[in-house]
Formats: C-alpha cells, sequence, structure tokens
C-alpha cells in the first residue's frame, strides 16, 4: 500500500469517523464531548463535525504512518488546514441550497463525503510538500484556538440561523426552547 492507496481508504473513514463524532454528544452527553461533536442539528454544530474528525483521523493516521514507517512531517498541519478550510467551502456549498430549497439530509451527507474527498486529495498533495518546520505545532494551537472557540459557541451561541437548531427550535446546548 502506498500513501494514493491509503487515502482512497481513508476518504471512507473519514466517512465514518464522521458518523461517529456526529452522535457522540447523544452517546455520551457531557461537557467534553460538548467540546468536539454537535450537540444538535444546527449548520454551526456541524462544524465541529467536520474539525473533530480532520483531529481524530490525523492521530490515527500518525499512528498508522509510525508503524509503516512513512515519513509525512506535515500530518498536523495539513489536518488543520483542512478543518480551517472545509468550514467555508462546506458553507460556500451547502447555505445557498438551505436558504433557497430548506433542509435535505442526502445532500448534506453528500456534500461532506464530497469535502472529505477533496481534503483527501489536498492532504496527498500537502504531504509531499517539503517539511515545514513548526507547522505541527502550529496546527495543535490551531486545533486547541477551533475547540476553545466551538467550546464558547456551544454554551454562548450567536442569536443567528447558523446556530439555530429548526427541529429542535432551540440555540446550540441551551435547554430553553424559543416560542413559537
Amino acid at each position: 500500500m502506498n500513501l494514493k492507496h491509503w487515502k482512497i481508504i481513508d476518504t471512507l473513514l473519514l466517512f465514518g469517523i464522521s458518523f461517529l463524532v456526529h452522535f457522540l454528544y447523544e452517546w455520551f452527553p457531557n461537557p467534553l464531548s460538548a467540546v468536539f461533536a454537535p450537540v444538535n442539528e444546527s449548520i454551526w454544530e456541524h462544524m465541529k463535525l467536520l474539525s473533530t474528525t480532520f483531529f481524530l483521523n490525523a492521530i490515527l493516521e500518525y499512528f498508522l504512518f509510525y508503524i509503516l514507517k512513512w515519513k509525512y512531517e506535515n500530518l498536523f498541519l495539513g489536518a488543520f488546514l483542512s478543518a480551517l478550510l472545509s468550514i467555508p467551502i462546506y458553507f460556500l456549498f451547502y447555505l445557498p441550497v438551505h436558504y433557497l430549497f430548506g433542509y435535505f439530509m442526502w445532500y448534506a451527507i453528500l456534500l461532506l463525503f464530497l469535502i472529505f474527498l477533496f481534503f483527501n486529495i489536498f492532504m496527498y498533495l500537502f504531504l509531499q510538500r517539503k517539511y515545514y518546520k513548526n507547522g505541527n505545532t502550529v496546527a495543535f494551537i490551531g486545533f486547541i484556538a477551533l475547540f476553545i472557540l466551538f467550546s464558547y459557541l456551544t454554551y454562548r451561541p450567536i442569536k443567528q440561523d447558523l446556530f439555530f437548531d429548526h427541529k429542535e427550535q432551540k440555540y446550540s446546548i441551551n435547554n430553553y426552547v424559543i416560542a413559537s
């Protein structure tokens, strides 16, 4: 197996991890899982799903690459860039359809898969680039900052449609329901 073959398999792995992350808070409702997994069905909460999936996948790849003795030094930097860039790209393709036609689960899932496919192609190319000194340190600091932002907005959501769960009629993790 080489990196190209692995990245094809990894696209399916990312997709599978994302489904586990999606239900993490539902299965284990606690403040820690609320930081890393969606706590409701709002659009914003699902951006945690993207970031957490890329982060967990990078950890798994780190150990796999170590076992296979593959030397790809930019792994965590690539994962962080993928997590960070996947959010606006997802919004770019999801929000117009959402606001014009409403929510379509099949579209959201297809878009998620295409995001993982696109960023695995990006990772394949990025991992073959020269080593960026301190890149992984920047990535870890970036992931920490990203999850702090997600934590803050989970408990103190902005009162905008992006943060609103239309199914449960509430914002983020709050237990109160918005009166109709």
